[in-house]
């Protein structure tokens, strides 16, 4: 059973398997957002020798998001759906984390001429540079007038950060930093039963392509 947070590639990764090991097309549906997968699926064969099935399963968040540093950070990678946060504050916030690490390659992308702190004027001038406009009711109430797609050029901002557009970036830098100092007592746990588990495989003949350090 695969388990983890929304949107990080469960079924990707089952999909990826099946297809090494089986030769057999997508059996589990993906998408770009989260909430694709909704239930515990059946199980998915990735691979003949040995026999292994796998099963797909939603993502799981915990019940609470302590703050709103990190409810914001799920949001960018979109462990969440984007409407619950509201695309403009994403996109606010995005342009605050890449100022803040001096990522600004997206100057060029969203058409600016220098890095600014103002999301306003990141997506009004990206929104022109597209071409996108929405109509809208003048502020006099006596007709209707084109101003620029603020959300269409948000989710233009958004979506490039997501598909890579701006490098590879570490949201959680900071945290690892600050917590690098101590020990997780889990993560002992946790080589001691690979370790044990490993080592019963390959005594048995059963472990494939792997090597125990």
């Amino acid at each position: 059973m695969i388990i983890g947070v929304p949107n990080v590639g469960k079924s990707s990764l089952i999909n990826a398997l099946r297809a090494k090991y089986t030769a057999k097309g997508n059996a589990a549906p993906v998408g770009a957002i989260a909430g694709i997968t909704r239930s515990v699926q059946n199980r998915i064969k990735v691979s003949e020798s040995p026999l292994v099935y796998l099963m797909d399963t939603p993502g799981i968040l915990t019940p609470n998001i302590p703050d709103n540093d990190t409810g914001l950070r799920l949001a960018l990678c979109s462990c969440q759906q984007d409407h619950l946060v509201g695309i403009d504050i994403i996109a606010d916030y995005l342009l605050f984390l890449l100022n803040k690490n001096n990522r600004v390659s997206y100057v060029a992308y969203m058409g600016l001429k220098e890095p600014t702190d103002s999301i306003g004027t990141v997506l009004t001038t990206c929104a022109v540079m597209l071409g996108s406009y929405i109509k809208t009711r003048s502020v006099d109430g006596r007709g209707r007038v084109f101003v620029p797609d603020i959300s269409s050029a948000a989710n233009y901002f958004v979506k490039a950060f997501r598909s890579g557009k701006f490098g590879k970036m570490m949201l959680d830098q900071d945290r690892l930093t600050r917590y690098s100092t101590y020990r997780n007592p889990v993560y002992d746990v946790v080589c001691i039963l690979l370790d044990t588990t490993l080592s019963r495989w390959k005594d048995e003949g059963n472990c494939y392509n792997c090597s125990l350090k």
